[in-house]
């Protein structure tokens, strides 16, 4: 097919049929890459996030609870004093910064107290490979959540660290008659110390991941055209003086010695 154009031309198609070669290795390849690099900067954004749910609920267990239940009846109840209620109304707020609009976070407890935070049938096989794991510390990967479509998620397990956390999620009898008023004693109870109670869970849209990925294929997609381009132009320039054409004039005497 080649034979029949002069020998310049024949190079460069040879060049391009390489390059076009090389580029859809390198898009199939830098595809996968650049999709993995979109899913672990979305993980590090959901742990920084759940590091900082976490610190809500320290700084709510240690300063904010004994703070307001100086001032409480042993009956009385207030849901400040709680550590993960705390740290779901600040995420409330948190979202509404543009930042974190595109985030969304769930404690997932198979027995919690206000059932809000029940898992759904995923979750709770999520929260299940933590306690059969316990040195399992994250996982992530995609899920289709329903009304919501598919959905990359990363979860940590949740730990029950505080005694103090007992108070209100050993017995029935022992939690706050105004708890047991507003969340039933139904739910909540029975948590032992240094057990995995739950799991915490970060979903963000997956057409974002796929969508960064995208955006970063594109770009060094279009400097590896431009690079290769360039490349080819100053190759056919440097090619035909130095190469080409004293390969014509060889032949043309060859031919004439040949023709004698």
């Amino acid at each position: 097919m080649l034979s029949r154009f002069k020998l310049g031309t024949k190079f460069t198609a040879v060049l391009c049929i390489v390059f076009l070669i090389g580029i859809c290795i390198s898009g199939v390849v830098l595809s996968s890459v650049l999709e993995q690099r979109s899913q672990a900067q979305i993980v590090t954004r959901g742990t920084a996030l759940m590091q900082t749910m976490n610190s809500i609920r320290e700084y709510t267990n240690v300063k904010v609870r004994p703070a307001i239940e100086v001032n409480l009846h042993p009956d009385e109840f207030s849901p400040e004093t709680v550590p993960s209620y705390a740290a779901n109304k600040v995420f409330e707020i948190l979202k509404k910064n543009p930042e974190f609009a595109d985030l969304n976070y769930k404690d997932a407890l198979p027995n919690p107290t206000n059932i809000a935070h029940l898992p759904d049938s995923f979750e709770a096989k999520i929260v299940d490979r933590f306690e059969q794991d316990p040195k399992l510390k994250e996982l992530s990967g995609y899920q289709q959540v329903a009304g919501k479509g598919l959905m990359f998620y990363t979860a940590k397990p949740l730990l029950l660290k505080k005694e103090s956390c007992l108070r209100c999620h050993s017995i029935p009898s022992a939690a706050p008659k105004a708890m047991l008023a507003v969340y039933g004693d139904k739910h909540g109870f029975d948590w032992k110390l240094n057990s995995i109670i739950g799991a915490q869970f970060v979903y963000v849209q997956a057409e974002e991941v796929f969508h960064n990925a995208r955006q970063a294929l594109i770009m060094i997609l279009g400097i590896f055209i431009g690079t290769f381009a360039i490349a080819i132009l100053l190759i056919n320039l440097l090619i035909k003086p130095t190469v080409v054409t004293p390969i014509r004039q060889l032949a043309k005497v060859s031919q004439q010695l040949s023709a004698g």
